[in-house]
């Protein structure tokens, strides 16, 4: 594996980690983040900064045979917000109109590359996203996490690197109001996706709410039973529940 040209900022970091295929138990495989310790390879917390590497003491693990690919530790104190993206190329590999439309906004400031299966993307962006909803269908946004990367560069980041911090926060506002147009009313739904969220936020259980709604790792043991919790809390605040 190559150096991937990130940007200084990050090719410079000792933030990398690297990753092994494991099959989990729904018959895909994960991409589990791996700590370096007394000789071998054991998975480990991607966000403790004691099993971080420099990026060429990672991909020298990948290079020797150990590990399937490297990775990058993403919080805020690193100012990077990474966008994992599903399915982005049509049979005959060009990208999708959903793909270009979620990335369009950033500009020539992100840097993007494939992603492991070659089918999704990867961008990297200097700046953070302010709170609310961290995933929806088709993109995920990683401030606090673990992205892969690649080094197959679909676009390359300027130097020096901008600051979006203020596009971030646009494009976030500008997706969070076309995702709540489109999705479907609930059949006798008695107050406005605005007015319901308010009134969600509002109330006493309102941080399980918000940790529910913006897709927390730890909100509910489960993705599947985080999402019936949310759609009970929203039946309940829109007057069905």
């Amino acid at each position: 594996m190559n150096v991937p040209p990130l940007p200084a900022r990050l090719r410079e970091a000792q933030r990398f980690l690297p990753w092994r295929r494991v099959p989990r138990p729904n018959g895909k495989l994960g991409k589990v983040p791996q700590m370096y310790r007394g000789g071998e390879l054991r998975p480990c917390d991607p966000l403790r900064p004691t099993s971080w590497l420099h990026l060429e003491d990672a991909l020298a693990l990948v290079r020797s045979g150990q590990a399937d690919g490297i990775g990058i530790a993403l919080d805020d104190a690193l100012g990077v917000t990474g966008l994992d993206l599903d399915d982005c190329f049509s049979p005959s590999g060009e990208l999708i109109p959903h793909a270009h439309a979620v990335l369009q906004p950033l500009g020539s400031g992100a840097y993007v590359e494939r992603s492991p299966s070659g089918q999704g993307l990867h961008a990297l962006v200097r700046g953070l996203v302010p709170g609310g909803w961290r995933r929806q269908p088709g993109v995920e946004l990683i401030s606090s996490g673990f992205l892969t990367v690649t080094g197959n560069v679909v676009q390359h980041a300027p130097d020096p690197w901008p600051d979006l911090t203020g596009v971030l926060g646009q494009w976030h506002r500008e997706r969070t109001k076309s995702y709540l147009a489109a999705r479907p009313a609930l059949p006798g739904l008695s107050v406005s996706h605005e007015h319901l969220l308010q009134r969600a936020r509002a109330a006493g259980s309102g941080p399980a709410f918000r940790a529910l709604w913006d897709a927390e790792p730890d909100a509910a043991p489960s993705a599947s039973e985080g999402d019936l919790r949310l759609l009970l809390m929203l039946l309940y605040w829109g007057g069905l529940g």
